[in-house]
């Protein structure tokens, strides 16, 4: 279910239930008339939603009011259609979701309403939030991992100091490692031959997509992917997660050449991004040995995730 079309069910319910207060507001039945003359305590009435500032989200969705709970009858009710387990919808009290009962009195209906609105208030903010952004570890993740993160469609991993021009190491990192003076060279003259690399790559990929050759040359790498991202659909980004992580987790056979060039632009970026980090180790432990080509990428770059078949959105720790 989409994130439009859960906000507009639950806004569809406190709607509802406003439109049972007016008509037995309207009516003003005995049992109305009655309950007027009443203390307002022992009605049971609570402010005007306007009036009431919402409290925390695991109150508000837990039940509909401390004062008017929801009737038996709905206890049982089942949970939001198509909801994800721990998803914001399926945080939302089953029986806000469920017509009231005929007998419900015109204070249980506005305790009702209530509840709606705070539960709607929750699940908008819940909706609008990003995805969870914990990268985590991007570096020895267990089959178990990938497998679980495959059922996600996410993604995690690492990507050296790219930029407009790359961050070389500076004198404390050398220090900090330990590394000798042909190891910093190393390092630094991969390190920027594989930015530029990227860079060209990237910016062909952003060409293709866009038509926009004048415009790409005003882009930095950081630029290119931001741009990439933005104008990729939303299905081939979640296509391009899905398939990557089947393929981490040994569940799908990585594409031939010939078959990737057939995939969407967003797909092939993703890729060439993602590899990037590997390239660079290979070409290192070739050079400074892998001990200390491992050291050095686990010691720089940025660390990147993705997450969610629904809406994959990516997050950097650094």
């Amino acid at each position: 279910m989409s994130r439009p079309t859960v906000i507009a069910a639950v806004l569809g319910v406190v709607l509802g239930a406003g439109a049972v207060l007016g008509l037995q507001a309207l009516r003003g039945g005995p049992s109305a008339r009655a309950r007027a003359s009443a203390p307002a305590a022992a009605q049971g009435a609570v402010p005007p939603a306007e009036a009431a500032a919402p409290g925390p989200a695991a109150a508000t969705l837990a039940a509909p009011t401390a004062q008017a709970p929801a009737p038996a009858a709905t206890a049982g009710a089942p949970a939001a259609p198509n909801a994800r387990p721990g998803s914001a919808a399926a945080a939302v009290a089953p029986a806000l979701l469920l017509p009231p009962p005929a007998s419900a009195s015109l204070a249980e209906l506005r305790a009702r309403e209530q509840a709606q609105r705070e539960a709607l208030v929750a699940l908008t903010r819940a909706l609008s939030a990003p995805r969870v952004r914990d990268v985590g570890d991007v570096f020895d993740q267990t089959p178990e991992e990938l497998a679980a993160m495959a059922a996600d469609c996410a993604l995690r991993y690492d990507v050296p100091p790219f930029g407009s021009e790359p961050a070389l190491l500076s004198d404390a990192e050398v220090a900090k490692l330990g590394l000798s003076f042909a190891e910093r060279e190393s390092h630094d003259r991969l390190l920027t031959a594989l930015n530029r690399s990227v860079r060209d790559d990237v910016r062909a990929l952003y060409v293709e997509l866009t038509g926009d050759r004048a415009g790409a040359d005003d882009l930095d790498l950081w630029a290119l992917r931001q741009e990439l991202v933005a104008k990729a659909l939303p299905a081939d980004r979640i296509e391009a997660q899905r398939r990557i992580a089947a393929e981490r987790a040994g569940l799908a056979t990585p594409p031939t050449p010939a078959q990737l060039a057939s995939r969407p632009v967003y797909e092939r970026f993703l890729r060439r991004l993602i590899a990037s980090a590997d390239e660079l180790e290979r070409a290192l432990a070739g050079e400074v040995g892998p001990a200390s080509a491992n050291a050095l990428r686990r010691a720089r770059g940025s660390r990147f995730a993705l997450s969610g078949c629904e809406d994959g959105v990516a997050a950097s720790t650094r």
